[in-house]
């Protein structure tokens, strides 16, 4: 059947990648023992033979949802496919059995923290399936949760939300700000390693991570209140729009890039931007609905739906 949330769920996905399996020549694939590495996002066509186990290994370098699904490529189902997912360790964590769009194909999604995982597909009674489509993509689970310009340059702040129920370990995350209406940003990078908490549904202050330009100004403008790193470099003036970065896939964005956001509806001199409580997906274009620019500052205070 299908399940959702973390380490359960559902998910169809798209891409490409390449691998070769030993073994059976008629193979498409290793097995758990032997899984064929390759990255996401992957597309790719396999053929179950009898008792056929084909597995794919890869790795993610920060917390999210791993998405996979099976079709015949044409919209229909070729057979009654499973979907598994293991650890590094080859423990199993989660599987689908009927939860693709076309049942009885398979549908899984599964949410956890950077690392090494394998998936594998069979046929659920063992039968060979011709003419698998198997696709797959990932998708990262952060995004900027609130943008501050007090009226101190040295207090202001951008905070980061960890939508998983999973610790979130950051690396090769950067900010990049977009001064004047510039297509060239300042590139503020946030070092690697640092971690952000597990998000714990309806609570405040658990999964957020705020980064700061300098401590002293924060701590003398926001007494009592705390912060995760101190970057100098974070230059925000209100009407900068911001982008934050995993490698080199956008992530979010507040803003417009290229637009100086004086005089626009996302200006937020002496303000601050807040997202919305139930938002728990980050977007490469702004939805301006999903925001409230307003006169209260909430650093590292985000409630979690």
């Amino acid at each position: 059947g299908e399940g959702e949330g973390e380490g359960e769920g559902e998910g169809k996905g798209e891409g490409e990648g390449e691998g070769e399996g030993e073994g059976d020549p008629n193979d498409d694939a290793g097995d758990l023992s032997n899984p064929v590495e390759v990255s996401l996002p992957l597309v790719r066509n396999i053929v179950l033979t009898q008792d056929d186990e084909d597995c794919f290994t890869f790795t993610n370098g920060i917390a999210g949802t791993m998405s996979f699904g099976t079709t015949d490529g044409a919209g229909g189902c070729p057979g009654d496919t499973v979907v598994s997912a293991y650890d590094v360790a080859g423990n199993f964590i989660v599987s689908d059995d009927n939860g693709g769009i076309t049942p009885p194909c398979a549908r899984l999604d599964f949410t956890n923290d950077a690392g090494t995982y394998t998936m594998c597909v069979t046929s659920k009674n063992g039968s060979p399936i011709d003419d698998i489509e198997l696709g797959a993509q990932f998708r990262p689970r952060i995004f900027i949760s609130e943008v501050a310009s007090p009226v101190d340059a040295e207090a202001r702040y951008v905070e980061l939300y960890n939508t998983t129920l999973h610790t979130m370990t950051l690396f090769d995350m950067r900010i990049e700000i977009y001064q004047d209406g510039s297509f060239i940003p300042v590139v503020v990078a946030i070092p690697d390693g640092l971690v952000i908490p597990a998000a714990q549904p309806g609570t405040l202050g658990t999964c957020q991570f705020t980064i700061i330009k300098n401590a002293a100004a924060f701590n003398a403008v926001f007494p009592g209140a705390t912060f995760d790193v101190a970057l100098p470099g974070l230059e925000l003036d209100g009407t900068d729009a911001i982008a934050l970065y995993f490698g080199g896939q956008l992530l979010d964005v507040w803003g417009v890039i290229g637009l100086d956001g004086a005089n626009q509806p996302w200006a937020y001199q002496g303000k601050s931007a807040q997202r919305e409580v139930l938002v728990t997906t980050p977007q490469t274009t702004m939805a301006p609905l999903e925001w409230t620019v307003g006169t209260v500052f909430t650093p590292d205070s985000h409630v979690h739906p």
